[in-house]
């Protein structure tokens, strides 16, 4: 009796989580180009933010170094 509880807990568990994934998704989809997939909680995104360009690409550009992909 009490497994069938439990797992029952554990499957209202997932389906909050899983509600909660598309939910995030859906109001905060992932945009092209976008390094960090929409994840809001880091302090790397807030700098990238403030300076518009990625810190290695500018170290390259000012030490003269080609970083194109052709």
């Amino acid at each position: 009796m009490w497994q069938d509880i439990a797992v029952g807990i554990v499957g209202v568990l997932v389906c909050i989580y899983l509600l909660w994934k598309v939910y995030a998704f859906i109001m905060k989809p992932p945009q092209a180009g976008d390094k960090c997939s929409g994840c809001t909680g880091c302090a790397l995104k807030d700098e990238l933010k403030a300076t518009k360009t990625c810190p290695s690409a500018q170290d390259s550009i000012h030490s003269g170094k080609n970083i194109s992909k052709e």
